[in-house]
Order: structure tokens, then sequence, then C-alpha cells
């Protein structure tokens, strides 16, 4: 990844509620040459976004994160204050992200949980150039009828 103004590393904001998956993606970001901030919950990662959303070149979300906020939650929000930072939202459950994946922007993916290595890569690489609006997932397709 380029690095931003100045010599300085872009940031990213990582949200998941399960340790293991927010140690995974900021690792992945760190090698990539992101400086990596984390959040625990949705709440969290909200009030730090609240405080300085333009710090960060790109947001990689968990949906469900108990208690409070999901990550739906806090991209809708980021929206409506009409900031576009880039968003990654990353979900297990895809039978409920039809509503949302109709609301992505440019600058939004999907991604299906589990996500290996290369889908977090593309994922953020496609939000950063503005190339979202999509689903990206190396899960089979359910069987007909299951």
């Amino acid at each position: 990844m380029d690095e931003g103004q100045e010599g300085t590393k872009k940031k990213a904001l990582v949200m998941d509620d399960d340790a293991q998956v927010r140690e995974l993606v900021a690792e992945i970001l760190e090698d990539e040459g992101f400086e990596v901030e984390k959040a625990e919950s949705g709440q969290q990662g909200c009030e730090i976004l609240q405080e300085r959303s333009s710090d960060f070149a790109i947001v990689v979300s968990d949906n469900k994160m108990p208690p409070g906020m999901t990550g739906e939650d806090i991209y809708r929000e980021l929206r409506r204050s009409c900031n576009k930072v880039p968003f990654v939202l990353m979900s297990g459950d895809l039978p409920s992200s039809a509503q949302i994946l109709r609301e992505l922007d440019a600058y939004a993916v999907y991604v299906a949980k589990p996500p290996n290595l290369l889908e977090i890569i593309g994922a953020v690489q496609k939000a950063l150039k503005g190339e979202g609006q999509q689903l990206i997932t190396s899960q089979p397709p359910s069987p007909a009828g299951g």
C-alpha cells in the first residue's frame, strides 16, 4: 500500500469482537503497510470514528458485535454524515445481508466470514479504489433445496 502524505503510513481501523479475527485482520493490514488501530466493539469503534474519522484511510468491521452497534449501523452512520471513508464489512451471516448489499456505495465491500488473506487484501484494495458495491466470498454456494 502507498504511504500517506509526508511519508506517514495510512491508518486503518479494525473492529471485531472476536480477538483472533481482529488480530488476524490487523496483522494482514500491517503487512500491507497500514498503521492499525483496533476496537473490540461497535460502540468503541464508533467513538473512535466520531473523534477522528478523518485519520483513517479504511475501516474494516465485523457486522455483529455485541452489545450495541453493528458494522452495518456504523457504515450507515458514516454515510449519513457524508463520510466516504472506504469501508469493508465482514459477516458470516449472509442471508441477512441482502439489504446492506443494496446500500453499499463504490467505497464499500462486503466480505463473507471467515475471509482468507487474499479476500481481505482484495476487499481493501477495491474499497480504496472505489470499486466496491460487491460481495466477496470463497464460500461454496448452498446446495439447491438445502
